[in-house]
């Protein structure tokens, strides 16, 4: 996870203020759908997705992009 380059603050503040409401803002249900959108394997001795390489623990956040 990266701050925009745009976003005065710090890090900390961007996390606080826009990120972790966003992430919380996330449903279970939305959740599912988000994990289950990816393929996951086995990608440099961990196991992420295929097409997007997010991590199998952080693929809850967002969907697949491919």
């Amino acid at each position: 996870m990266i701050k925009p380059l745009d976003y005065p603050g710090t890090f900390a503040e961007w996390y606080q203020n826009v990120e972790r409401p966003r992430l919380e803002a996330i449903t279970p249900e939305q959740r599912m759908l988000n994990d289950y959108s990816h393929t996951y394997g086995a990608v440099d001795d961990c196991i992420r997705c295929y097409d997007c390489e997010v991590l199998v623990t952080n693929g809850w956040k967002e969907l697949c992009n491919a």
